[in-house]
C-alpha cells in the first residue's frame, strides 16, 4: 500500500508557482478494449569483484594459488511485448494477449587466467519465450498467466512470468501536489532490476564453466577456482529471487518540461537483503566435499525518475540507476580418500552498476 506523506511549506509554494497545473492531480493507469501496447525494458549490469579470501583450516591462502578466480561481467538484458487488451472493465485490462517480441541477453564475463591472461566468457542467452504468446486474465484483482490453446510452450515456462507491466504501483492511492511524496513496496525493486519476471534465459555451458568439481587430479586449488555468475570465483551480481526490504520514495515533481501531457516522478531506493543459499547451492556429495553454510548479502542504493501520461493514463517511460554491494561467504567440508578433512571457508564482496529503463507506446 501506497502511503502519502504531508507536504511542506516550500512544496506548496512550488505547486502554486507552476501555471497550469491544478493543486492536486489524480495520476490514474488507463486501458482500454482494443488497445495495442508495445512496452519495452532494458537491464544493464555492469559488475566486479572488490575483494575475495579463502582460508583452509583457518589458515589463509596464498594469493598465488587464487590465481584466475574473480574478474568483471558486463550484462545487458532487452525485453519487449506487445499487449493486445481483448477485454477491459473499469479502466483495467481483463483480457490480454500478450507477444514476446525480443528476450534477451548479451554480455561477458573476464577473469584472469592462470596463465596470468584474461579469459573471456560470453554471457549471451535466449529464451523460449521469442516470438510466443501467452494470455494474461485478470481475476479479483489480480493478474495470471496461462497459455493459449495450442501453444507449443510447456507450463514451466511461464512458471514466475509478471503478469501485470502496467507498472500501475508507481501510482499514489489519491490526488497528490507537487512536492507530495508516498512510499511504494520495497518488493517492486524486483521489478526494475528483472522486468518481466523469470524469462527463462537460458545458454549453453561448457564443461569447465559452472558448479562445483574437481579436475582430474583433484588439486586444492582446482576445486576453489571453479564457479558460476555469483557463486564461488564469480565476478557477477546475484540479485534474482532475493527479498529485498527499505525504502522506496516517490515524489511527484508536476508536468514535465518537454511535454505537458507527462508528469514527472522521482524515485529513490535504500534497499539491503540477506539469503541463506546452503539449500540452493550445488552440493558435492560422492565429490569429496559438502557445503556446510552458503550466504549473501546486498545493500542497493539507487534514483531516477519516471513520466507518467496524464492525458493516455500509462507509463511513458522511466529510467533507473542502482549502486550495488554484495557480500558472500561460505564454508564447506572436504573428505579425502583417508577419511580425513578439512574445511575451506570463503569471502568476497563484488560492487556493480544497475541502470534499467522502459518506454511504453500504444495504438
Amino acid at each position: 500500500m501506497n502511503h502519502l506523506r504531508p507536504l511542506s511549506v516550500g512544496s506548496l509554494l512550488l505547486a502554486f508557482s507552476l501555471p497550469g497545473l491544478p493543486p492536486e492531480q489524480e495520476l490514474e493507469a488507463i486501458e482500454q478494449q482494443g488497445s495495442l501496447i508495445t512496452r519495452r525494458f532494458e537491464v544493464t549490469t555492469e559488475s566486479a569483484q572488490q575483494s575475495m579470501s579463502i582460508s583452509i583450516d583457518g589458515e589463509e591462502m596464498d594469493p598465488e594459488r587464487m590465481r584466475g578466480m574473480g574478474g568483471s561481467s558486463t550484462e545487458s538484458m532487452a525485453l519487449e511485448v506487445l499487449d493486445a487488451v481483448l477485454e477491459a472493465e473499469d479502466d483495467r485490462a481483463t483480457s490480454i494477449r500478450r507477444t514476446y517480441g525480443e528476450v534477451s541477453r548479451s554480455g561477458s564475463r573476464t577473469s584472469p587466467g592462470r596463465d596470468g591472461e584474461e579469459r573471456e566468457t560470453p554471457l549471451d542467452a535466449a529464451s523460449p519465450l521469442n516470438g510466443e504468446d501467452v494470455l494474461v486474465v485478470v481475476e479479483d484483482g489480480e493478474a495470471q498467466v496461462s497459455l493459449p490453446e495450442g501453444s507449443s510452450l510447456e507450463e514451466e515456462t511461464i512458471e514466475g512470468l509478471t503478469a501485470d507491466l502496467s507498472c500501475r504501483w508507481l501510482l499514489p492511492e489519491g490526488p497528490v501536489e507537487v512536492g507530495a511524496s508516498w512510499e511504494i513496496d520495497a518488493a517492486h525493486a524486483q521489478d526494475f532490476l528483472f522486468p518481466g519476471g523469470d524469462l527463462k534465459l537460458m545458454r549453453e555451458r561448457s564443461e569447465d564453466e559452472g558448479g562445483w568439481r574437481r579436475r582430474r587430479g583433484g588439486a586444492l586449488e582446482d576445486l576453489v577456482q571453479r564457479g558460476g555468475r555469483g557463486g564461488m570465483g564469480g565476478a557477477g551480481l546475484a540479485l534474482a529471487g532475493m527479498e529485498l526490504e527499505g525504502d522506496i520514495q516517490a515524489t511527484f515533481e508536476g508536468v514535465s518540461e518537454e511535454d505537458e501531457n507527462l508528469v514527472r516522478i522521482v524515485l529513490t531506493f535504500d534497499l539491503s537483503g540477506a539469503k541463506d543459499l546452503t539449500e540452493d547451492m550445488d552440493g558435492g556429495e560422492g565429490r569429496g566435499f559438502q557445503v556446510d553454510a552458503s550466504d549473501r548479502e546486498v545493500a542497493l542504493e539507487g534514483d531516477g525518475f519516471v513520466l507518467w501520461n496524464l492525458e493516455l493514463g500509462r507509463l511513458d517511460s522511466y529510467e533507473i540507476t542502482f549502486e550495488v554491494s554484495q557480500e558472500d561467504s561460505s564454508e564447506m567440508t572436504m573428505q579425502f580418500g583417508d577419511e580425513s578433512s578439512r574445511t575451506m571457508e570463503r569471502n568476497s564482496t563484488v560492487a556493480g552498476t544497475v541502470t534499467s529503463s522502459a518506454t511504453v507506446s500504444a495504438e
